[in-house]
């Protein structure tokens, strides 16, 4: 094409015909240039899917693991939050609660797990927070079915009977929830994308379709705000 456009310049001017065939080659460029794009752009999806996919295989072992232990998980210690309780000669979580987990895996490996009741409390909890037993216990449960290691942060929920409902992936941290803003942030109906990094989700079939398929969005009416307050505190 350079020496096409070269022979092209010594000329005085140009006919229709070799405009139209600049032109041309021009479109079909910016098409292969486009086209590149959104392959790469597909492939990140796959691999954030991939990714949360993966970790709602592994939640799921660690959760059934501590639920049919038989004995206490942990020997908590006195300020820890009492997450998973021994009653009655089985491991529970407090009926009505969901656990919301967040786990933060570098090239190194995975380097911590949070737990809370809300995810507001999950995301305001501070990335420096000392683990608790609790959370030590599962970051060695999720190491097992972690057999790669990926650059980014994990999120599941877990219901009142140790069911993993949902996970999430993304490179960069999740912002804490706030109204609106929140749900435009996210945008999981669709690609997901937060601060130019792409969120993979991977839900469970009996979940979809309820309140949780759109879990990382806020409330946007009144009729599901009491539904979405126990999520977010």
């Amino acid at each position: 094409m350079v020496k096409y456009l070269s022979a092209l310049k010594r000329k005085k001017g140009f006919t229709v015909v070799e405009l139209v065939v600049v032109i041309a080659i021009i479109a079909v460029l910016v098409g292969l240039i486009a086209a590149g794009f959104t392959d790469r752009d597909s492939n990140k999806i796959i691999e954030a899917d991939t990714n949360a996919a993966t970790f709602m295989t592994a939640s799921q072992l660690a959760f059934t693991k501590a639920q049919f232990t038989e004995r206490s998980l942990v020997a908590y210690d006195a300020a820890d939050t009492k997450y998973i309780e021994y009653k009655d000669g089985a491991n529970q979580i407090a009926t009505g609660k969901y656990l919301f987990v967040e786990l933060y895996a570098t090239e190194r490996g995975l380097q911590y797990v949070h737990i809370d009741y809300t995810l507001t409390g999950l995301t305001t909890m501070a990335t420096t927070k000392t683990m608790t037993k609790l959370e030590n216990y599962l970051l060695d449960r999720l190491e097992v079915g972690m057999a790669e290691v990926y650059n980014g942060y994990f999120y599941t929920q877990v219901d009142e009977n140790f069911r993993v409902v949902c996970t999430h992936f993304c490179q960069n941290r999740l912002p804490t929830p706030d109204g609106s803003d929140y749900r435009e942030a996210i945008k999981l109906n669709g690609p997901g994308k937060l601060n130019n990094s792409f969120i993979g989700s991977c839900m469970d079939a009996t979940f979809m379709g309820s309140v949780g398929d759109v879990l990382f969005n806020a409330p946007d009416s009144a009729t599901n705000a009491t539904e979405y307050a126990k999520f977010f505190g």
